[in-house]
């Protein structure tokens, strides 16, 4: 109840003044009537009455007063429904904002695009549709534009060289953060993966059939087949871990198992050369030791063999075997000596470079092979080597019209050169002592054109272009006009232990170029290296020859000055390419290995596992008259203009080299010759005795022509 400036409290009664909003008794919320001018009853007041006191107890807590609740008024109903639908439009407005923005991939990461959306995306020119295969650069290309980075794995595959295979620990459309970086997986195209040497048959086996190309399976020599378990692979070509090469892809890959096969053991690598020498001698072979470059690990020891390591040999056959040689023996390598002259002289056979190098990094494609091939004027003689895909040869000496342009040592008493600074290869590497040497196409002669240019009697150059003329026909000899000097094919090859801080300091190398790798990783000094001169570093590349002048791409000395242009780039892990050490047996030699079928995928040619089939195999009275005539055989014109040699193996094999000269012009080098060459290999499938006792094939099996070259 409520009076003037009185309260009474709802709870206990209790008199209050106005404006109280809890009771001075007992605590409890206070609540007012509306006031519409009258006095009104709050809630009735109960009637005082006087208990008598208890008697005394422990104490009981006072219990703790309830609040009256007032029920909502009618104006509160009324907005209640207004409020829930606004905070559940807010709510709703707030998801869709997410959920867009997810989408949008403002917030939440980087969804990884398939390739639909790499299709869709793409923006380099590449005319991509659901029958073209991405690339991963276009991945990483889309990538990027995602705020992502994409980094290249490598890997071998059945796919062309650059096909986009997927995410490496990913799958296409899973988020990541922005700016992580993503591992593109691209193929490399078919090769042999890294670490199949040493594993089993079976657990390459359909690795290898889903690469696309025949797989063929070869029992490979060892010297002691009980060391190896059934089906342990020993050898592989490609090397382990490295692609198919392209001029390859009918041969396809070659894997190579222990087996018991009669020949050269592929474990002889590594051995120390007496005892490798003893085991072959003992077992009626005749060996010849040659010094080749190699790793640290092979130096003094067994690095190779001609036939390769594992090839199958016929019984006394010669072979010859290489020893691990450093920049110690560069002279060795590289120089002969003549004892009736007493000349040291740079002709070396070459040969013994050839093999592959490539970069140390991941990428398999990029790689440098070096091959033998004929010299200069002598196209017989292959003991000079090239590059793959090149036509000139690679030689450490300078051209002159006697053997001065290639001396390395002054000959006993000759009056010209008194000093080897004198000589006119005084001031190429190779007579510096520090290991390293240049190998250059040209022999340091000017160009006409793509041609090499003497500038002897019987030829001109016209503008670019080697003509030839007959001298007793003309009064006058005809001019030459544009002729170059041209940059041409040059490396360095470095054998282990090359003093490269000398080659350093003497101002070889441009100066920009060694800060350049100065910042770079170092060299592997513990294996052979190649580095080549890139011309797109250099402004000039060719310019018009001054007779008054030397070439400057070429190693010169006159009046002891090199005129030779600082090399571009200097050496550093990202320049050079390291000698790839491996042991290829000569296949054609070896007997088929027994392969479990893959169940996943086929060779190319549509058959598993080794590449034997009913036609393949020679009977036993054939292979008793290939032993028989097994050896070397060649043939040719009378003149000499063209001519064969061939190698008749036990097994039916041979392999050999065909030439056939045009001469061209009269004059010296005959210009605008030309020269036809092929290697080939093959195997007979059987033969027969004539009737005159001379023993013959009959017919041939597979056939193979290894390398044809037509050349001017």
């Amino acid at each position: 109840m409520r009076e003037r400036g009185i309260m009474f409290c709802n709870q206990c009664g209790t008199r209050n003044d106005e404006g109280n909003r809890f009771c001075t008794n007992c605590g409890a919320p206070i609540i007012a009537p509306e006031d519409n001018g009258t006095t009104q009853v709050a809630a009735a007041a109960p009637a005082p009455t006087h208990t008598p006191p208890a008697a005394p107890t422990s104490p009981v807590p006072h219990a703790a007063p309830t609040a009256a609740v007032p029920a909502p008024s009618p104006a509160r109903r009324r907005r209640m429904p207004w409020l829930i639908a606004i905070i559940a439009a807010v709510t709703a407005v707030a998801l869709c904002a997410a959920f867009l923005t997810y989408r949008a991939e403002i917030w939440g990461g980087r969804s990884l695009p398939d390739v639909a959306q790499v299709v869709a995306e793409v923006s380099d020119g590449t005319n991509v549709d659901e029958h073209t295969r991405v690339r991963a650069k276009q991945v990483i290309q889309v990538l990027r534009a995602h705020g992502l980075t994409g980094k290249l794995v490598h890997e071998f595959s059945g796919q062309p060289s650059g096909t986009f295979l997927g995410y490496a620990g990913a799958l296409a459309g899973q988020r990541v953060p922005a700016g992580s970086t993503v591992n593109v997986r691209v193929s490399d195209g078919p090769g042999v993966p890294k670490g199949t040497v040493g594993k089993q048959v079976g657990d390459v086996a359909d690795s290898l059939a889903s690469m696309g190309v025949r797989v063929q399976y070869k029992q490979v020599a060892v010297s002691n087949p009980s060391k190896y378990q059934d089906g342990e692979i020993v050898a592989t070509s490609p090397a382990d871990g490295r692609p198919l090469p392209d001029g390859q892809t009918s041969d396809g890959i070659y894997i190579g198992v222990a087996g018991d096969v009669d020949g050269m053991p592929i474990d002889i690598l590594g051995m120390e050369s007496d005892q490798a020498i003893d085991l072959l001698e003992s077992q009626g072979y005749t060996v010849t030791l040659t010094p080749r470059f190699s790793s640290r690990d092979y130096l003094g020891k067994i690095s190779g063999s001609v036939p390769g390591p594992g090839s199958a040999l016929t019984p006394g056959q010669s072979v010859t075997l290489y020893y691990g040689a450093d920049a110690d023996d560069t002279m060795t390598v590289l120089t002969t000596y003549d004892f009736d002259t007493g000349y040291r002289m740079a002709n070396g056979d070459l040969s013994v470079l050839a093999g592959q190098y490539c970069k140390s990094d991941d990428d398999a494609e990029d790689c440098v092979t070096l091959e033998p091939t004929g010299k200069y004027f002598n196209a017989q003689d292959q003991t000079a080597v090239r590059i793959a895909g090149h036509d000139d040869p690679l030689l450490p000496y300078t051209y002159s019209q006697d053997i001065s342009g290639m001396l390395v040592e002054p000959p006993s008493g000759d009056v010209t050169y008194t000093d080897k600074d004198d000589l006119p290869m005084g001031n190429h590497l190779l007579l510096q002592d520090w290991g390293m040497f240049e190998l250059y196409a040209g022999m340091g002669l000017p160009s006409c054109g793509a041609d090499t240019f003497i500038g002897d009697i019987g030829s001109y150059c016209d503008n670019g272009t080697l003509r030839t003329y007959d001298p007793s026909t003309v009064d006058d000899f005809p001019q030459s006009t544009g002729v170059t000097y041209t940059m041409r094919d040059f490396l360095v090859y470095f054998p282990v232990n090359s003093d490269l801080d000398a080659l350093k300091s003497s101002g070889y190398f441009d100066t920009d170029a060694l800060d350049d790798a100065d910042v770079q990783d170092p060299v592997d000094p513990d294996r052979p290296f190649i580095l080549v001169r890139d011309p797109s570093l250099y402004d000039e590349t060719s310019i018009p020859v001054d007779l008054r002048q030397a070439n400057p791409f070429a190693p010169s000395n006159r009046q002891g000055k090199n005129s030779l242009v600082p090399m571009k780039p200097a050496i550093s892990n990202d320049t050079v390419y390291y000698l790839v050490e491996q042991a290829e047996p000569d296949w054609n030699t070896l007997p088929d290995a027994d392969v479990p079928a893959s169940d996943d995928a086929d060779d190319a040619d549509g058959k598993n596992g080794s590449d034997t089939d009913d036609g393949d195999a020679a009977d036993a009275a054939s292979l008793r008259i290939f032993k028989g005539i097994a050896g070397d055989y060649g043939f040719s014109s009378g003149a000499g203009g063209w001519g064969t040699t061939m190698t008749v193996n036990a097994d039916g094999t041979f392999d050999g080299y065909y030439s056939d000269s045009e001469l061209g012009d009269t004059g010296a080098g005959y210009p605008n010759g030309s020269l036809h060459e092929s290697r080939f290999s093959c195997r007979f499938a059987s033969a027969i005795e004539n009737g005159d006792g001379m023993d013959g094939g009959r017919s041939a099996g597979h056939a193979g022509v290894a390398d044809h070259r037509q050349r001017q």
